[in-house]
């Protein structure tokens, strides 16, 4: 048993041997056969790392100055056509826009529903110191010479008469059934009435309900229509006066339209235009300058004379107190609510102004210039 056991140990000694010794010459080279475990050049890998040579940069870098060659500036060369072909579209668009400020609305005369094309004066008994009803015949004569030149579907409301508190003109009477004027006046004073009553009148026909720097034309154009009516009644009166005796009085109407005309007219050697520029400040700050506003009606008074046709105008005028702040601008609105049969009226007062009425109301400053 136990040379059994010894035998066994020499043979695995031998197989031990034999399996690694088979070149048994070799066996001290034994340590190259530890190569083997250089075969882990499988870890040469490790040379990976010299990899790291491999990344030489400045390969990669001369790529990018490629991309650089595909100059951006290419792209945007085909986007400029494309904005070529829109700014073509709104040029269309453009077109259409410029007729929009043409079609300006015609104003509608400010009337009410029981208004009327005929006069209608009724005296309110407050001490007139005459009969009444001779009275409101001079103030009927001095309101047709003016309303019979005005279009027959032109109303106006009715009048209620004092002749103590005034002059006053009140607009809104009643849900503006009727009229309220103040006189100053009274007796057999004739001609003083014609021209308070038509002055007042005036205001009516105009319907200015506001006050703002324009309001001494409104105030200018009254006292017009004091000395139109007194100048027509004094023609009228010589033949055909309310009253057959009352002819003689013709000449005392003459006498005080003469009278107003021939005082505070413009200087020697001086235009309207002129006057204007060195007064327009006080007229702005005192609308009822009388002996100013007298000024300018003797001029207005001359073109209504010559075309009482022109007195429909007034139906017309600028009665927003925001209205226009200058007096051109103020021209060149009631121009515009013209109908084109009335617009030489404005057109001809422009011109003593020496107003440009060709300049285009939307371009012009509304407030102070």
């Amino acid at each position: 048993m136990r040379l059994r056991n010894i035998f066994a140990i020499g043979l695995a000694f031998f197989i031990l041997c034999g399996c690694s010794t088979q070149p048994p010459e070799s066996e001290p080279p034994v340590q190259p056969a530890a190569a083997p475990p250089v075969a882990p050049p499988p870890a040469k890998p490790a040379p990976a790392p010299a990899a790291p040579i491999a990344p030489v940069p400045p390969a990669p870098e001369p790529t990018p100055p490629a991309p650089v060659p595909v100059p951006p500036a290419p792209e945007p060369t085909p986007p400029a056509p494309v904005p070529a072909q829109p700014a073509a579209q709104p040029a269309a668009p453009t077109e259409p826009t410029a007729p929009a400020p043409a079609p300006a609305p015609e104003p509608v005369r400010v009337e009410h529903p029981a208004w009327k094309h005929e006069i209608n004066i009724t005296l309110i008994d407050d001490g007139w110191g005459c009969d009444m009803e001779n009275a409101r015949q001079v103030m009927f004569s001095a309101a047709n010479e003016i309303f019979k030149n005005f279009p027959p579907e032109r109303r106006i409301p009715r009048f209620e008469v004092k002749s103590k508190g005034g002059p006053l003109f009140i607009y809104a009477i009643d849900d503006d059934q009727h009229a309220l004027i103040i006189l100053n006046t009274g007796g057999t004073y004739w001609a003083q009435m014609a021209y308070q009553f038509a002055h007042e009148f005036c205001h009516n026909l105009c319907n200015y309900s506001g006050q703002n720097p324009q309001w001494w034309f409104s105030e200018t154009l009254a006292e017009t229509a004091s000395r139109f009516a007194l100048s027509r009644m004094a023609e009228t009166w010589k033949t055909s006066p309310p009253y057959p005796n009352w002819t003689g009085y013709s000449g005392a109407l003459q006498g005080y339209f003469n009278n107003l005309q021939s005082n505070e007219r413009l200087p020697a050697g001086k235009t309207l235009a002129q006057w204007y520029r060195e007064n327009a400040e006080a007229l702005a700050k005192n609308s009822c300058d009388r002996p100013k506003n007298n000024v300018v009606a003797a001029e207005l008074y001359e073109i209504l004379n010559a075309h009482p046709e022109y007195w429909d105008a007034v139906s017309f005028y600028p009665r927003n107190p925001t209205d226009p702040d200058t007096f051109d601008e103020f021209l060149r609105v009631w121009r515009r609510n013209c109908p084109d049969k009335v617009k030489p009226f404005v057109e001809a007062i422009a011109e003593k102004f020496e107003v440009d009425l060709a300049v285009n109301p939307a371009q012009t400053p509304r407030s102070g210039g």
